[in-house]
């Protein structure tokens, strides 16, 4: 789930395993900023994690900030979830 205006992309683990986003890329479309995890990054099922960016951005147990930048064009702009081996999740 991306909400735009405050900055917020939360990604949910819906599934019955942990993942590791290790290797993933959260992306902008409109303008291709890119976030990707360099580090085990783990979300257990039923948990979640919020990549956060602009001047109110936090980092804590289920937030990483990913910038103070603005990052999300309020007026819409897609994120894209990309797996290391290069499949594609579309999140809005």
């Amino acid at each position: 789930d991306v909400n735009l205006s405050t900055e917020i992309v939360k990604l949910t683990n819906i599934g019955s395993q942990a993942i590791d986003l290790k290797g993933w890329k959260l992306i902008s479309e409109t303008g291709y900023q890119v976030f990707e995890f360099k580090q085990s990054t783990i979300i257990q099922p039923g948990d979640y994690l919020n990549i956060t960016s602009g001047r109110n951005s936090i980092e804590n147990e289920h937030n990483i900030k990913w910038t103070e930048n603005y990052i999300w064009n309020n007026e819409g702009d897609r994120a894209l979830l990309i797996k290391p081996n290069n499949d594609v999740f579309l999140t809005n």
